[in-house]
């Protein structure tokens, strides 16, 4: 009996240990996160940080990454413009084909660090090109999204939805609209009819604007623990004509200043650094 309870304690002692050191390291994390994307903790809570982390934990665990400093780096990751759930995203099929990687002959040793590492580099290099010399394609884009021109009607309504979106697309964010393979933003817009209706979302304008946030934040932003759309979408009937629209414009508007205030102050602390 004793040795019966020696080992039930020593188990639990063993499980407060490892969800200690869990916790520790999803800490370190929410450290990292706030310095390498200044002003985080400004936009985003800590359950939304901290949810976030344990969910890119999940998704590293699930691609091979264990190494802390890795699992770190693709936390990051989801921080960019490449959203959460990037690792299935139709826009960046990039990244599924990094992390389905396997040793070949051509290259018989690919490692998991190896692999963080190349989705870093093809992340910054379209980081350049989306975001623009000191921001100003994204800060273009801020202001273009703060427009009320976007909530007005579609013109050409004699072409299809998809066609009409494309073109919506390409003025919202033409720089990184350029950057994008057209056949992986026809289907991203595929899985966007798809989502919006399972959520009920049916008429033009709601359509195109959660599909051009699928553009701007990430293909499955809907339950990304950053955002709190899927309680707005799943109780769409509650809502009043129009809301969901005004709920949908002020998330994107919180994105793109978060981002472009974080650039600012990394840039300044860059540039103290320097003098």
């Amino acid at each position: 009996m004793a040795k019966s309870m020696e080992k039930t304690i020593s188990a639990k002692l063993v499980v407060q240990q490892q969800l200690k050191a869990h916790n520790d390291f999803v800490q370190t994390v929410g450290n990292y996160l706030e310095e390498f994307f200044p002003g985080t903790h400004d936009y985003f809570d800590t359950k939304q940080i901290n949810d976030t982390i344990e969910l890119g934990i999940e998704k590293a665990h699930s691609h091979g990454i264990y190494g802390k400093n890795d699992i770190c780096s693709f936390v990051c990751l989801m921080f960019t413009f490449l959203g959460n759930h990037f690792d299935v995203d139709p826009l960046y099929p990039w990244t599924q084909t990094i992390l389905a990687k396997k040793n070949s002959p051509q290259q018989p040793t690919i490692t998991a660090s190896e692999k963080v590492a190349l989705l870093w580099e093809k992340q910054q290099q379209l980081n350049a090109n989306i975001f623009g010399p000191n921001s100003e394609y994204l800060n273009q884009v801020f202001k273009t999204f703060r427009s009320h021109a976007l909530l007005a009607p579609f013109d050409d309504i004699q072409r299809p939805l998809k066609e009409r979106i494309i073109k919506r697309l390409s003025m919202y964010y033409p720089d990184k609209y350029r950057q994008m393979d057209t056949q992986s933003v026809s289907n991203m817009i595929d899985e966007g009819f798809a989502l919006c209706g399972n959520y009920n979302v049916n008429a033009e304008n709601e359509i195109c604007w959660y599909i051009s946030l699928m553009f701007v934040l990430g293909s499955r932003f809907d339950i990304d623990p950053k955002y709190p759309v899927l309680s707005y979408l799943q109780e769409k009937k509650n809502l009043k004509n129009g809301e969901l629209t005004e709920q949908l414009k002020l998330m994107v508007k919180h994105y793109l200043k978060s981002k472009l205030d974080s650039i600012r102050q990394l840039q300044n602390s860059t540039q103290k650094e320097i003098a």
